[in-house]
């Protein structure tokens, strides 16, 4: 970013995130390439997740610590974590900040431009929010820059992030769940042990009695209630795949 150009890592990012969006759909192609590496080489751009952005990670991880900051971020979170629990080690550290960044900085852009999206569809909405914003100004309730404990006490603008993330949800890829031992009953029916369940979020949340938190829009200033999104849909189906 100092740079203003890629250093070759958005490009490694967005790869990266093509191929997971195939495996998301196909596991099974992970393990065929995992079982072929040794004889063609790894064709699946997932795994770089592994190679040049988990150096990244490490690098800074070691300049960090060498230089020390005061800097609150994810890495300082982690951290503190490692200080509390000795059993997380570099190489766990290392595990889950290169993992925010190949993962969290495509979930943050594609979250902040639906919200951006919604508000401009529904310019009555992003008016209401203008209006939080500016009544909390007012009040001198907001400080420049906004600082995250106060942004988590604006019910509308809370509200407007939640409603977007429900409408178009970051995450695109199934995230399947393996039935333990002694099986499951879900929507009345009984599925047995070792059953991989698959429930998509776009489906799930565009049925509004899974959001009960998301459903309604308080308006500032009143206790009325306000949707923000009127798209609903059926509810969810659970997909199974033995």
């Amino acid at each position: 970013m100092d740079a203003t150009q890629d250093d070759g890592s958005f490009k490694q990012i967005e790869d990266s995130l093509q191929s997971a969006a195939w495996v998301g759909q196909l596991p099974w192609l992970f393990w065929l390439n995992d079982y072929l590496t040794p004889i063609f080489g790894n064709k699946l751009s997932l795994n770089n997740r592994h190679g040049s952005l988990r150096t990244k990670a490490v690098k800074e991880i070691s300049a960090r610590k060498g230089r020390g900051s005061e800097r609150k971020d994810i890495l300082s979170k982690l951290f503190t974590a490692q200080e509390k629990n000795p059993a997380l080690d570099d190489t766990a550290v290392a595990s889950m900040a290169s993992s925010n960044i190949f993962a969290g900085s495509d979930t943050t852009a594609i979250s902040t431009r639906a919200i951006i999206y919604y508000l401009l569809k529904n310019p009555e909405y992003k008016a209401k929010l203008i209006e939080e914003i500016d009544d909390w100004r007012r009040r001198g309730d907001l400080s420049d820059p906004v600082k995250l404990r106060e942004a988590d006490k604006m019910p509308y603008l809370q509200a407007v992030m939640y409603e977007a993330l429900r409408c178009h949800p970051a995450v695109g890829m199934s995230l399947p769940r393996v039935v333990p031992d002694g099986g499951v009953v879900i929507a009345g029916k009984f599925l047995p042990k070792n059953v991989r369940l698959v429930l998509l979020l776009s489906s799930l949340l565009s049925d509004f009695t899974n959001t009960s938190r998301l459903s309604s829009v308080p308006t500032p200033g009143s206790s009325t209630a306000t949707n923000l999104s009127t798209e609903k849909t059926p509810n969810p189906s659970v997909q199974t795949a033995g």
